[in-house]
């Protein structure tokens, strides 16, 4: 119990903020309701905003985020995030997202509230980067010291080459989970670079040159989403008893979870060249948008039969 208190208290501030940030979008939601159904019957952009940006950046962020720091080094061999820099990062992320929601909820009467909202977004990319960087460091760095610690135990004194047989076991019964996590961390990166982009966009008033729902799919599809994946097929099977429904459904989630994202943020991040293109680039950025739909559609029905055999013993 007291090893249950202290892993909980290292991820307070990620997990106590994110509630806090969906009780905020439920009662943003709530006014976008009422809002809706005493008006013209469609919710407006600024509150569609609003929540959107809680639900995602205040909510389902927070918690991968805290997630990723007490399961991976369980999970991944990786070494245990330093719990000063993660309390000192959980506060500048919600001093960011409580300056992105106050110069989104008021921008319209305040247009120069712009600058609060650019200056969270680049507080909290810069959170992102930095906790992004150090999983994927922290990630190599311990699959390091896993491969010589199976140098050590696993291989015979005169012998300097690892067992590859515990490596195979492991790649047999999970298949690439790391990977997947690896990657999702990547989308990551890639999302807070974007996010950036955003926070410059309303600091300086000009002209977006990258679309906003970028950013949002790249968390989305690219890390949540992922990541996600990453850590359920290595955690269910521990905790049903059972085995997933094989290795190569794992590598398949790889490859379909990545191409989800890459179809969808792809296109957006070259529409102004399709666009150039004219109807040609018009039509291949619907196409494309489109497969993303549909492999992603696959992406959930592969996850599905991945961990069903060992929910089923849940």
């Amino acid at each position: 119990l007291a090893a249950t208190r202290k892993a909980l208290k290292r991820v307070l501030p990620f997990f106590g903020g994110a509630f806090v940030a969906l009780v905020l979008a439920s009662v943003v939601n709530l006014g976008n309701v009422l809002q809706a159904a005493l008006g013209t019957g469609l919710v407006q952009g600024q509150g569609d905003n609003l929540n959107v940006t809680l639900g995602l950046l205040g909510f389902l962020v927070p918690v991968a985020l805290a997630i990723g720091v007490q399961s991976l080094s369980l999970y991944v061999s990786l070494e245990r995030f330093p719990p000063q820099l993660l309390w000192s990062l959980s506060a500048f992320y919600f001093i960011g997202l409580a300056l992105t929601f106050i110069g989104l909820s008021w921008t319209s009467a305040f247009p120069w509230l712009n600058i609060m909202s650019g200056l969270g977004m680049i507080l909290l990319a810069i959170v992102l980067l930095i906790c992004s960087a150090t999983f994927l460091h922290l990630m190599r760095q311990g699959g390091r010291l896993s491969r010589h610690r199976m140098r050590r135990e696993h291989s015979p004194p005169d012998s300097m080459q690892p067992s590859q047989a515990v490596i195979a076991s492991e790649l047999k019964i999970y298949g690439p989970f790391v990977l997947l996590i690896a990657s999702s961390y990547l989308w990551a990166l890639l999302g807070a670079l974007l996010l950036i982009c955003n926070g410059l966009i309303l600091l300086f008033g000009i002209s977006p040159f990258v679309s906003f729902d970028a950013m949002r799919y790249c968390m989305a599809y690219g890390f949540i989403a992922l990541f996600l994946a990453g850590v359920s097929v290595r955690m269910l099977p521990g905790f049903s008893g059972r085995a997933l429904a094989g290795s190569a459904w794992v590598s398949a989630l790889f490859w379909l979870g990545n191409a989800t994202a890459l179809l969808r943020i792809g296109p957006m991040l070259l529409l102004p060249v399709l666009v150039a293109w004219g109807d040609v680039g018009v039509t291949l950025y619907t196409i494309l948008v489109s497969l993303s739909g549909l492999v992603g559609l696959v992406f959930l029905i592969c996850l599905t039969v991945t961990l069903w055999p060992a929910l089923q013993g849940a």
